[in-house]
């Protein structure tokens, strides 16, 4: 199996398990909490489990692309591509969490500016985030592409 093969096939192997097994890595922050009982903690900890473990996948995913220094560019500039696209949109959920929340890893003690479920789902942040991150992965790799180009040219 040539290098790229392996590259990809582990990069997809680190998003499934990031997709299925690391959120349950993270099930002792909701323990009680229903969405009955506590519209809004509910769904803040479901994301916030999610976005840590994406936060796991995005460094396991940059250890991949460096410890395989040896490939070409254009493979790691698309598996940098695919890291970022996949898991922005949670590490920017779990940005906001911890933004907008105190003692979140005490839910106990843990409180929050949103007030229901809606404040949290039309909060400016989880609504325009995802788009702002696409934006600025396109300038990078435009940026990269263009200097590139310039480089062949010289």
């Amino acid at each position: 199996m040539n290098q790229k093969m392996i590259a990809w096939t582990l990069w997809f192997l680190i998003f499934l398990a990031t997709l299925f097994y690391l959120p349950d890595l993270f099930s002792f922050l909701d323990k009680g909490i229903t969405p009955d009982h506590s519209p809004p903690w509910y769904f803040i900890y479901g994301d916030l489990r999610e976005g840590l473990a994406s936060t796991m996948g995005f460094i396991f995913s940059l250890f991949l692309i460096y410890g395989l220094r040896g490939l070409d560019d254009k493979t790691i500039r698309l598996l940098v591509f695919f890291t970022v696209i996949w898991y922005s949109h949670s590490l920017g959920n779990t940005i906001s969490i911890l933004m907008n929340t105190n003692n979140v890893f005490d839910p106990a003690n843990a409180t929050t500016s949103w007030e229901t479920h809606r404040d949290y789902l039309n909060s400016p942040w989880n609504r325009y985030l995802f788009y702002a991150f696409i934006c600025l992965i396109l300038i990078v790799f435009l940026r990269i592409d263009n200097n590139k180009a310039k480089k062949i040219n010289e």
